[in-house]
């Protein structure tokens, strides 16, 4: 039998890359999170810009969308990076805009939990 001889280099760069593709696989299972929250009543182009551009700016959120249509935000968050779904709602207040109520999940899970809202609904909670 022959025994392989590596050089103290290629030893190292293998066990470089080995953490390197540990840590990207751990990456991966950190999933994402989301809220979708119905406001009672968003109206022009500029509160859904003012939403939009106020919640991107926060640290640890990557996507920021509203629709006017259905008066709704939909965000997407890194939980880890100690956010909530109640600190965006609490933004979302902070600017004026009276929150009907709010859904929120995991990316991982399909599909997306669908969005309920009754008379009852405060928006200090989310919706089953």
């Amino acid at each position: 039998m022959k025994v392989l001889k590596i050089s103290n280099t290629k030893r190292s760069l293998l066990i470089l890359f080995l953490l390197s593709f540990s840590t990207l696989v751990a990456a991966q299972e950190n999933y994402l999170s989301y809220i979708r929250i119905r406001l009672n009543d968003f109206e022009t182009l500029e509160e859904q810009q003012i939403i939009n551009e106020y919640i991107k700016t926060k640290p640890g959120v990557s996507v920021s969308r509203t629709d006017r249509r259905t008066d709704e935000v939909f965000a997407v968050f890194d939980p880890l990076s100690g956010l909530t779904p109640e600190n965006v709602v609490e933004w979302i207040q902070s600017l004026g805009f009276q929150v009907v109520c709010f859904v929120h999940g995991s990316l991982e899970e399909t599909p997306i939990k669908e969005l309920f809202c009754n008379q009852t609904d405060t928006g200090l909670s989310p919706t089953k």
